[in-house]
C-alpha cells in the first residue's frame, strides 16, 4: 500500500488552491508537518504551486508546463528580493556580503 502525499488532496489550478490549515486539518496533521511533506514533495519533483492570492490561497498542482514555470519565475524573484535584504543586513552588522 502505497503511502499517501499532499499532492493526493491538492486540486489542479489555482482556483483549486488549499491551505497548508485546511490540509492540515483535514489530515489531522500539524501546519509544519504539512509544509515538510510540501517541501519533499516539491523536492521530488511533484509540481506544486502556491498563492498567496487573497480569494483563493494556498497550494495547487500546476495546472500546465507553462504556469509552473511561471510559479518558478516568482520564486526566483523572491530569492533575488531576499538575498539583497541578506546582504544588507550583513554589511550593517559589519559581515562580509
Amino acid at each position: 500500500m502505497r503511502t499517501a502525499y499532499i499532492s493526493d488532496y491538492l486540486g489542479t489550478g489555482p482556483a483549486e488552491a488549499r491551505t497548508a490549515k485546511q490540509i492540515a486539518d483535514f489530515l489531522g496533521l500539524t501546519f509544519r508537518a504539512v509544509t515538510r511533506a510540501i517541501e519533499s514533495e516539491r523536492r521530488a519533483g511533484v509540481p506544486i504551486c502556491a498563492t498567496c492570492d487573497s480569494l483563493t490561497p494556498g497550494y495547487y498542482i500546476a495546472e500546465d508546463p507553462e504556469e509552473l514555470q511561471n510559479y518558478c519565475n516568482r520564486l526566483k524573484r523572491r530569492e533575488r528580493e531576499i538575498r539583497k535584504t541578506r546582504k544588507a543586513l550583513e554589511k550593517a552588522a559589519g559581515g562580509t556580503e
